[in-house]
């Protein structure tokens, strides 16, 4: 190994302070952001489960359940109790995984670039909202990224190990999100490919070609033997369900690339001025990116290439994942994977980027205008993620930022106006219930009845909805008691006397 220059090592440095300050802001995330809608989903309906059931996506039949997170969710909650952040304690494991594989993935392509390679891949807020959340994205994109780089290893080593490690990985990234399934399938045809360009040449007929299949096939034929056995039953009972109905129907484009753009502006002030110009430069990266692949193809094709050179496979598996997603669309009419859906396609993007720049810096003579834009991005990156990133709420639960502190006035009103012994009626929208539900168990609110996941349903002591929604209300005798802001919701009181 060539020794590593001064600027490297210092890069090198400034890496891992930037991953710690990465690292410490999402504990921070995790620990005060009140719980969300979905992990409150996940705590009351699929936690109680036991494991078979979880694993099988057992009733109440939903893909909220994230199998391989749900199941580490499950043992934290076991360890650690019901908090916050002890719910979160599997995505914040998650996002150190990603830490320690983004560096080790940059550094492979090329350690010049490792600073700012590095920066790209952490300094998006809508991805750092996931790994303070109990969420499955998290687990499924850090498991990704390990998977990428094992199989970066198995490419310049062609030890099968690394191939077989790097499936498992993938498999395990899908068990954690079912999104994750078109990287697993890319994984494959990638795989072929390769197997077809090393074995091609003892290739004369079509039973030499069928021999020769079945042979690199192998591992490949165990592994889907395996995943067929563990996603059946959740994959049947998604479709029997009509669970994957989270996601768009107009184009990978517009709804797998725009969405996750849209959503990685979170929201600043500029992100009507940016989202297109964004995706314009996106779109010519990745054309540079596929003039260099092209080439590249070129030279495999007339063997004059390097098998072992894996710098192309990231387009690859990006290409063979927009071509699988649009064949599932028109052929089984399969939702195009959305915003969160489409998250894990962000670090396939920035490695993208980075090989695309490594080429251009070494290969062309535009080292000085390819430092200085790639310099210029990474600051850019970092300046958004910190003007973006708050300790409130996240970008697509904001609704449930307040709920936590409206539980508290609650209990604030019942100690005044409730004896001990007589336990409040309470009522919300349902968009509100799961993280209501949450609070009363975690906090062993025992005055509380758990609230119904059906809305209010009677005559109710207090309620909680949505703004909109108050003045019927307080027709049927309810009055106002304090208005929440920031979620644009109020809570009422019952009063017998209007």
């Amino acid at each position: 190994m060539n020794k590593l220059s001064l600027i490297n090592k210092l890069s090198i440095v400034i890496v891992i302070i930037v991953g710690i300050i990465a690292f410490s802001f999402a504990i921070l995330k995790a620990y005060f952001v009140p719980f969300t809608y979905d992990e409150a989903y996940t705590f009351i309906h699929f936690l109680p489960q036991d494991f078979m059931n979880i694993i099988s996506l057992a009733k109440p039949f939903s893909a909220n359940n994230h199998i391989l997170s749900t199941l580490f969710v499950k043992l934290s909650q076991n360890i650690f109790g019901s908090s916050e952040i002890a719910l979160r304690i599997p995505s914040l494991i998650s996002f150190s995984i990603y830490i320690v594989f983004s560096i080790l993935i940059i550094r492979k392509i090329n350690i010049d670039f490792i600073l700012p390679g590095f920066v790209l891949l952490i300094s998006n807020p809508y991805l750092l909202d996931f790994f303070a959340l109990a969420r499955g994205y998290s687990l499924a994109i850090s498991l990704m990224m390990v998977s990428i780089f094992l199989w970066i290893n198995y490419r310049e080593t062609e030890e099968k190990k690394w191939y077989i490690q790097s499936l498992i990985l993938a498999g395990f990234s899908a068990l954690s999100n079912f999104s994750l399934l078109l990287f697993v399938a890319s994984l494959l045809l990638l795989n072929n490919y390769y197997g077809f360009l090393r074995e091609r040449a003892g290739i004369n007929n079509f039973k030499q070609f069928l021999s020769r299949f079945l042979k690199w096939n192998k591992i490949n034929f165990i592994f889907l033997s395996i995943l067929f056995i563990v996603f059946y039953e959740p994959i049947r009972r998604c479709i029997k369900y009509k669970l994957l109905y989270h996601g768009g129907h107009i184009g990978f484009w517009s709804d797998s690339i725009m969405s996750l753009l849209k959503y990685s502006l979170y929201n600043a002030n500029y992100t009507k001025l940016l989202l297109l110009p964004l995706s314009w430069l996106l779109i010519v990266v990745l054309l540079t990116s596929l003039i260099f692949l092209f080439q590249h193809v070129k030279k495999s094709i007339l063997r004059i290439g390097d098998i072992t050179n894996w710098n192309y496979d990231f387009i690859l598996l990006f290409l063979l994942i927009i071509s699988i997603s649009i064949s599932m669309h028109f052929l089984g009419g399969n939702r195009y994977p959305i915003d969160r859906g489409s998250l894990f396609l962000y670090p396939i993007i920035i490695l993208i980027i980075m090989v695309t720049v490594n080429k251009l810096f070494f290969q062309f003579n535009f080292k000085k205008i390819t430092l200085i834009l790639t310099i210029f991005a990474s600051t850019c990156f970092v300046l958004h993620t910190i003007k973006t990133q708050n300790l409130i709420d996240f970008i697509q639960w904001k609704h449930d930022s307040q709920t936590k502190i409206m539980l508290e006035d609650l209990e604030a009103y019942r100690n005044q106006e409730f004896c001990d012994s007589n336990k409040m009626y309470f009522g919300t929208s349902w968009i509100f219930y799961p993280v209501v539900n949450y609070y009363i168990i975690s906090k062993g609110l025992n005055w509380l009845e758990l609230v119904s996941d059906k809305g209010i349903v009677g005559k109710e002591d207090y309620i909680y909805l949505k703004q909109m929604d108050v003045v019927d209300y307080q027709k049927s005798g309810y009055v106002i008691i304090k208005n929440y802001p920031i979620t644009n919701s109020t809570l009422l009181k019952y009063n017998e006397n209007i």
